[in-house]
C-alpha cells in the first residue's frame, strides 16, 4: 500500500517486523534480501552502520540472521551491541529485571544481618516484629513488581500506538486514493483529449475529502488565509494523490501553473519557501 501511493521508504521500514519470521520459516534468502532492502531504504540505518536511536532492536534482529548462517563472530557482536546500546521493550524488562532481583537479594542479605545482630544481643526477640519486616519487605517487592508491569505496560502501549498510526494513515490515503470520485477524474485526465469534470464531480471530491478528513477545510482556510476555489480544488486534488499533470489536465492550465499555485500556497498557508513537492508533503500530513 506505501509503494502504491510512492511512499518507498516507508515501505522499507515495514520490512524490519519481518525479518523474524521469515527466519522462524526457515526463508534464509529471503530475510537477507528484507534486510538489504532495510538498510538501503528506510532511512533506519545511517552511514556508519548504525541504527536510529529507539530502534537498536534491529541489531538482535541482523544478529540472528548471521547466527542462522554460521557467522558466530558477528551474531555474538551484535548481541552484545544491542544489549549495551538497546532501549527495546526487550532490554528493558531485563534491565528491570536484573535490577528486581539485585534489589532484592541486597534487602534479604541485609535483613539476615540485622536478624543475627538481634538474636546475638537478646534472645527475647519479638517474633510480631519479624513477621512486620517480613511484611513489609513482601510490600516492597510488589512495589518493585507493580512498577516493573507498569513500565512495561506503557512501552507496549507506545509501540502499538505507533503502529496503529501507521495503520491508520495508510489506510487512508488508500481510501482517498481508490475512491470512486478519485479513479472517475483520473479517467478523465488520462482521457485523449482530457475530459473536463462537471460541478457535481467537484461536489463529490469536495465531498470525499472533507468526509474522510473533517478539518482539512478548516486547516487551509482561516482569516489569515482564505482560499480561492481553484486553489481550493488543487489541494483536494494532490490530497486524493493525483498528479500535478493530471491536475493541469482536468483544470486545463499549464503544469507550471499548478506548481507556482502550491509553492505559493506553501508560503501563503504554511509560512515557509519551498518546492510544490514540499507543499505536498504538507497536504498530504493533513488528517494523519
Amino acid at each position: 500500500m506505501f509503494i502504491s501511493i510512492g511512499q518507498e521508504r516507508r515501505a522499507a521500514q515495514t520490512l524490519g517486523t519481518t525479518i523474524t519470521p521469515l527466519l522462524a520459516k526457515g526463508q534464509i534468502e529471503k530475510a537477507r534480501e528484507h534486510l538489504y532492502r532495510y538498510e538501503l531504504l528506510s532511512g533506519n540505518i545511517n552511514n556508519a552502520g548504525d541504527v536510529i536511536k529507539g530502534r537498536e532492536i534491529y541489531y538482535y534482529v541482523k544478529g540472528n540472521y548471521y547466527f542462522l548462517i554460521g557467522n558466530l563472530d558477528s551474531a555474538e557482536y551484535l548481541f552484545r551491541k544491542e544489549l549495551r546500546e538497546g532501549k527495546d521493550l526487550n532490554n528493558q524488562i531485563a534491565k528491570y529485571a536484573n535490577l528486581a532481583y539485585a534489589l532484592n537479594d541486597s534487602a534479604y542479605s541485609l535483613s539476615e544481618m540485622q536478624n543475627i545482630q538481634k538474636l546475638q544481643a537478646s534472645y527475647n526477640y519479638n517474633h510480631k516484629k519479624l513477621l512486620a519486616e517480613q511484611k513489609s519487605r513482601e510490600a516492597e517487592r510488589a512495589w518493585l513488581i507493580l512498577a516493573l508491569v507498569v513500565s512495561c505496560a506503557i512501552i507496549i502501549l507506545l509501540l502499538f500506538s505507533k503502529r496503529y498510526y501507521l495503520f491508520k494513515k495508510a489506510a487512508l490515503d488508500y481510501r482517498l486514493k481508490n475512491a470512486d470520485i478519485t479513479t472517475r477524474l483520473r479517467k478523465m485526465a488520462k482521457s485523449n483529449p482530457p475530459v473536463q469534470p462537471g460541478l457535481e464531480d467537484w461536489k463529490q471530491l469536495r465531498a470525499l475529502v472533507e468526509r474522510e478528513i473533517p478539518d482539512f477545510s478548516r486547516i487551509l482556510n482561516t482569516e489569515d488565509h482564505s482560499l480561492s476555489d481553484i486553489e481550493y480544488d488543487v489541494c483536494l486534488m494532490i490530497r486524493v494523490h493525483l498528479l500535478p499533470i493530471e491536475i493541469s489536465r482536468l483544470k486545463k492550465c499549464t503544469p507550471s501553473y499548478v506548481s507556482n499555485i502550491r509553492k505559493s500556497l506553501l508560503k501563503r498557508v504554511y509560512g515557509k519557501a519551498g518546492s510544490s513537492e514540499d507543499f505536498d508533503d504538507e497536504i498530504g500530513k493533513i488528517g494523519n
